[in-house]
């Protein structure tokens, strides 16, 4: 099984390390989004149905 992994890495090595460094920052970028979760200022509701019915006239 070792001799597999290692003849495979050998074979598809490059392509395997181009695959990596294009999927890598675009996976972190995800995550960081779907974790990272700003403070809210405080009255921010109250500022954006102000602003609404601003537009609205």
């Amino acid at each position: 099984m070792k001799k597999r992994v290692t003849r495979l890495i050998c074979k598809f090595g490059v392509q395997l390390c181009a695959v990596a460094a294009v999927i890598a920052p675009l996976v972190s970028d995800i995550c960081r989004f779907k974790y990272y979760q700003p403070e809210e200022p405080e009255g921010l509701d109250a500022f954006a149905d102000s602003q609404r019915s601003k537009l609205r006239g």
